[in-house]
């Protein structure tokens, strides 16, 4: 489990991760601050939250699928599941796909 945070960017998306904290009673939960901005054609759309939950099963997997070779889906989903971050491929274009509760934004 390596608790490092994160910057991704690419043409079109921008994504921070930053590590806040380790739950000192469930050591499975990591509390992280999350940064995405994806750009399109009339503008940008912007996400920012300071209390994001993985559980680090997911975080590693997401984390081992970023510096993977091969193109893959990468997925990162909170713990209660209100804030979603999927990319059908690491090749470019990036297609990433964005959902917070029950709104979805694509870039693509």
């Amino acid at each position: 489990m390596s608790m490092t945070d994160v910057i991704f960017e690419s043409e079109s998306l921008s994504l921070e991760l930053g590590f806040l904290e380790l739950d000192p009673n469930d050591h499975r939960s990591t509390r992280w601050s999350v940064r995405l901005s994806i750009k399109h054609s009339t503008g940008c759309f912007s996400y920012l939250a300071t209390d994001v939950w993985f559980d680090t099963d997911v975080w590693d997997e997401f984390t081992t699928g970023l510096s993977s070779q091969e193109p893959k889906i990468l997925r990162l989903v909170d713990m209660s599941e209100n804030f979603r971050f999927s990319s059908s491929e690491l090749q470019h274009p990036l297609k990433p796909q964005f959902k917070y509760l029950n709104q979805s934004f694509h870039k693509g």
